[in-house]
Parts: C-alpha cells; structure tokens; sequence
C-alpha cells in the first residue's frame, strides 16, 4: 500500500528507461520488478517514459505491468493498448532535415530516422559511411539521430527547422530532433488533464536533459543518484544510482508503508 506522501495521495510512478529504471546491462533488475508489481497490485499506475520506440517501450512495460508508455521522447503515447498521443515530423521536413544532413558528410556521421513501422540507419558512420537513402520519406517519423561535430551546425539546424526540437544525447556529438511538441512531460499532462489525477499525486523518475519536463511538472520528482546535474538541480530530491535499484529503494523507503516486505535479490 502506498503511503500519503508529504500530505499526498501516490496514486501514479513515472519512469524513465535508460539510466533510471534500467541498470547499465539495460535490464530491470527482479528486485525492482517486485518492488513495481506490488504497487501495480495496490492499485498505483505504473508509467513509462522513454526515447526508446513503441516496440521496445512495451517489452519494458510488459515486466512490470505498466498502464502507460510514453516513447520517442513523447512523440508517440499509449494507454491500455490505444494510441493517445502523436507528435510527428511530417514526411516533407523529415526529408529535408535528412537531405541537408546528408549534404554535410564532412561533419555529419551516423544518421538514423524512426516511424511507427519502421526503424532505419539512413546513414552509417562517418565520411564513408554507407548510405541507405532515395532522397525522400513517404511517412511522418517520430524522431531523427544524427552525429553532428560541430555544434554551429546544430544551431544553424535549429533556426532552418524551427517545427523541431533538437534535443542533446548524453554521449558527446549525439542528437535528436523531434517535433517540437514532443516531452515526456505529456506524460503528466494526460495523468492530470484526461485520468483525472493531481499533480501532487504523480512521482516521477529520471537522469537525463529529455527528462527534464516530466522532472519539472510532476508533483514530486526524484532525480537518479547518476544523473546530470541539472536534473539533480531541480529535483526535489535525489535516490541511488541506476546499478543498485535506485527506483525501487526509494519507493520502499519512502512511498510505501512498512507493512510490506520485499526481498532485495
């Protein structure tokens, strides 16, 4: 059974993936498993919030039974099997963003685009990297990647683009474009404005810049113990890292009454 926390009602946990739910093997440990099924059983929606695709956002959500997957960063949302949510690039400016980095070879390495049914390396590696393009998408896609070395270029993109946001991978030269409405705070927006929930009532869980919106708009936030420091910065408050079941420990610690009992394992 959740506790009232700090004078509130959990009713909902929202999780990121990858640095945050996930340890670096990128699996969710049994531990936290356990620890997020109990929940489930006691009635709290579990939700997902992740630049991962759809496809693999259900794996994740299938161990532990979550309600909700928010994926591509919030380009694409699901609740019980049925889309919610849809924030695409269309296929023209998609087709333009691709041509114009593929125009850049010198400074422009790994290009990769995503759609609902597809997920395709346009271009792999750097100068001579092998490229797999016709000059033209048919479909909208949820995100674009792309290894970008010079960051004037990233600025140049912004401006040419203003309909996308341009969001930085943690790993150096690494970004994403996305349409500009796209943020795991969406995740939030729906718990509160379509589910009928508080923003008190709403936990929610990251480590990374993409999580920042969701970090910022839910009730209570929890920054990873390895994330970056400008999640930490506006958190309101900080748990253990993603090797060692930060999620969980922290919801047994503080959101769940004693008279629960889990296993560490």
């Amino acid at each position: 059974m959740i506790s009232n926390y700090k004078g509130a009602s959990i009713k909902a946990l929202i999780m990121d993936l990858d640095g945050t739910l996930l340890d670096n093997s990128k699996c969710i440990s049994p531990y936290s498993q356990k620890v997020l099924k109990q929940c489930k059983n006691s009635g709290i929606l579990l939700g997902i919030a992740t630049a991962r695709s759809i496809y693999q956002g259900r794996c994740f959500a299938k161990q532990i039974g979550a309600d909700i997957i928010l994926c591509d960063n919030g380009a694409y949302m699901e609740c019980g099997g049925k889309c919610v949510l849809s924030n695409t690039i269309n296929a023209q400016t998609s087709s333009a963003l691709i041509n114009m980095l593929l125009a850049h070879d010198e400074i422009v390495g790994t290009i990769t685009m995503e759609s609902l049914i597809e997920y395709k390396v346009i271009k792999n590696g750097f100068l001579s990297g092998a490229v797999s393009w016709n000059g033209k998408i048919e479909i909208d896609t949820y995100k674009i990647t792309a290894e970008i070395f010079v960051p004037q270029y990233v600025r140049y993109l912004e401006s040419e683009f203003p309909q996308c946001k341009i969001i930085p991978f943690r790993e150096k030269n690494w970004y994403r474009f996305s349409d500009r409405n796209a943020c795991k705070g969406q995740i939030v927006n729906y718990l509160i404005g379509k589910v009928g929930l508080l923003k008190e009532n709403i936990v929610a869980f990251g480590d990374d810049l993409n999580d920042l919106d969701m970090i910022k708009k839910a009730g209570h936030s929890v920054a990873m113990g390895n994330a970056i420091k400008e999640i930490q910065m506006v958190a309101d408050d900080i748990c253990d890292d993603n090797n060692h079941n930060g999620v969980a420990n922290y919801i047994v610690k503080h959101l769940i009454e004693g008279t629960m009992t889990i296993e560490n394992t």
